[in-house]
């Protein structure tokens, strides 16, 4: 049994364990968890990590026509999932 296949179980019985609340499986969460040393990110630890996307904030920002200010502007994207527009400063959510 390869790795993947253990780490598709193991995924499964964590989730399942969300809406089941065994006991057994309760007790081998908290030790694994335990013996892991794992820690809880916050929101923005996590997006400071992501892979495979545009880092927020990034200073290179992006194109786009802005609502407020009603001109072609770079954008640049906030660790709060906000944006900034670098024309006049406004802070918004995409739509």
């Amino acid at each position: 049994m390869g790795n993947e296949t253990i780490d598709k179980k193991l995924r499964f019985l964590f989730g399942f364990q969300r809406f089941m609340q065994d006991p057994e499986l309760k007790e081998i969460i908290d030790e694994t968890e335990n013996r892991m040393n794992v820690v809880r990110l916050s929101d923005m630890d996590l997006m400071g990590v992501s892979a495979g996307v545009n880092n927020p904030g990034d200073e290179n920002g992006e194109s786009c026509y802005c609502v407020f200010c009603q001109q072609s502007a770079v954008r640049l994207r906030l660790p709060n999932g906000m944006y900034k527009c670098t024309n006049c400063q406004k802070e918004y959510y995409d739509q």
